[in-house]
């Protein structure tokens, strides 16, 4: 991958150019469509942002050597006065689909924010984190303070009554006013709802939504089960 600042449609054309004729060195076959090279700097310098793909083809599902393709990938962000363009281009297994497929190059439209994330992919990142982050501490600033073993909290998903459903690696854990509780990983927990899978663990949780608030009762019962894996 290469990055470098936009400086005018004759040089841009001539450095893709260039990239493409190092990439493709000594291939006879599986070639970018260069007659399409033109619309996509014309693209990049007339919109601020936006990506292009593209590949020089596949091979039938028949053929069976190793096959060979190019893997064409391009993005630009414009900040103030100046555009960041990041390229790639190499060359790599080419797919074995039904009937064969042609080369191409695409251009699509994207929003500010993912042309950044492709242009600038490690600083991106670092804001998706430090947001994810935020948003994670705020969510389980009012609850008990997380047990040690829990090293980080991936995502979170606030429920009725103050309850948290915590992703920790590839389990889950409730955090409740009473406590945090492990939960094993079960089918179908991403969709499942932090009172609902207190349930299958056998708390007495109220069927109505607009009963779950948390209890007394509740806290006692989240002391007893921690109690009992002890």
């Amino acid at each position: 991958m290469k990055n470098f600042t936009f400086n005018g449609e004759e040089f841009f054309l001539e450095e893709l150019r260039g990239m493409i004729a190092e990439a493709e060195k000594g291939a006879r076959a599986r070639t970018l469509p260069l007659e399409k090279l033109g619309v996509v700097v014309e693209a990049v310098a007339s919109t601020p942002y936006g990506n292009a793909v593209g590949d020089g083809g596949h091979v039938a599902k028949s053929y069976s050597f190793r096959a060979e393709t190019t893997y064409f990938r391009l993005a630009w962000y414009t900040q103030g006065k100046q555009k960041f363009v990041s390229v790639s281009v190499f060359r790599g297994n080419a797919k074995k689909v039904a009937y064969g497929a042609n080369g191409y190059l695409d251009i699509s439209a994207t929003g500010k924010w993912e042309a950044f994330r492709l242009v600038f992919p490690s600083r991106a990142k670092k804001i998706e984190d430090w947001i994810r982050n935020k948003r994670i501490a705020a969510a389980i600033r009012h609850l008990p303070k997380p047990p040690v073993e829990i090293v980080e909290i991936r995502e979170v998903q606030p429920d009725e009554g103050g309850l948290v459903k915590a992703e920790v690696g590839p389990h889950n854990y409730i955090g409740t006013p009473g406590g945090w509780i492990f939960i094993p990983y079960e089918k179908g927990d991403e969709r499942r709802s932090a009172w609902t899978i207190l349930a299958r663990q056998g708390f007495p949780v109220p069927r109505r939504k607009a009963n779950r608030v948390w209890t007394e009762a509740l806290t006692a019962a989240v002391a007893l089960h921690v109690l009992g894996e002890v």
